[in-house]
């Protein structure tokens, strides 16, 4: 007898023992078999969730470390064309002073420094337009109407409508978008189109602003400009017009010193334009 054959007697003679049949013992071991293969397809299955697992969650790391960069950057770049706006107001207050104090100059020394604020005013516009160009929507009204002014005090009028136009779609309040507005008719009037000056005028006085007599000032003021500016340009019976329409809104306005104020001021002499309306002087900002 063979070691192959005492072995399967033996294990022949062990199953009878306990009373096992010959089948029984072929069907426990297809069923050990079977149960080893379940496990491993389990293992494996589970292996290849937690990778898959893995990998999306690197993704998912990924992106929101992508996302929140993007966020500083813009944060940043935000950051960077606040500095430029607040530089472009210091040096539009220090060109005004010098003006003030030394008007019409031609002494060397305040040409040259004229010189030097404009080409300080010019860098930083150019720069600020690049900043601008970035975060988009994060630009504000008053960082184009200033950025608007220094162009066109630098001569770059085509840069300086776009950021007027660019200030006056971005105005939060019609309030606000009255003032820029007025800026930007100023400049059609420095252009020579007095015509489309005008029109912007009434664009600015038909918006729909509280009822106010803060505001009904400012509506009177700006017929008061208008009115300037006509007379500058030698327009004098449209300078008589406005200046008639200021009359009627100033004598809306409840306080007695506004009123008569407004009133002495729009009495029909020739003045000159308030500078500190332009918004290449200052920040465009209601004083009422």
């Amino acid at each position: 007898m063979t070691a192959a054959s005492r072995g399967s007697s033996s294990k022949t003679g062990t199953a009878k023992a306990n009373g096992l049949s010959d089948n029984q013992i072929e069907i426990d071991s297809g069923d050990f078999k079977a149960t080893v293969g379940d496990y491993m397809q389990t293992k494996d299955i589970i292996t290849v969730a937690i990778a898959c697992l893995a990998f999306f969650f690197s993704i998912a790391s990924f992106i929101l470390t992508f996302r929140q960069r993007a966020i500083e950057d813009r944060r940043s770049t935000r950051r960077a064309l606040t500095d430029v706006v607040a530089e472009l107001t210091k040096v539009n207050i220090a060109f005004n002073q010098l003006d003030l104090e030394y008007p019409r100059s031609v002494d060397q020394a305040i040409v040259s420094l004229r010189r030097t604020y404009n080409s300080q005013r010019r860098y930083l516009a150019n720069h600020g337009e690049f900043l601008a160009a970035q975060i988009p929507e994060l630009t504000t009204d008053i960082d184009c109407i200033l950025l608007a002014a220094a162009f066109e005090r630098g001569g770059d009028f085509e840069r300086a409508q776009k950021f007027y136009e660019m200030a006056i779609e971005k105005s939060p309040t019609n309030v606000l978008k009255m003032w820029n507005l007025r800026g930007f008719a100023q400049f059609w009037f420095g252009q020579g189109n007095a015509q489309r000056g005008r029109r912007t005028y009434e664009d600015s006085l038909q918006l729909q602003v509280p009822d106010t007599d803060s505001l009904r000032q400012t509506i009177a003021d700006t017929y008061l400009l208008w009115s300037r500016l006509e007379d500058q340009h030698g327009y004098v019976d449209e300078a008589k017009r406005a200046r008639m329409l200021g009359q009627q809104a100033a004598n809306r306005i409840g306080n007695s010193q506004m009123r008569e104020n407004m009133l002495k001021q729009l009495s029909g002499a020739p003045g000159v334009v308030d500078k500190s309306d332009s918004p290449g002087s200052t920040l465009t900002t209601p004083t009422a």
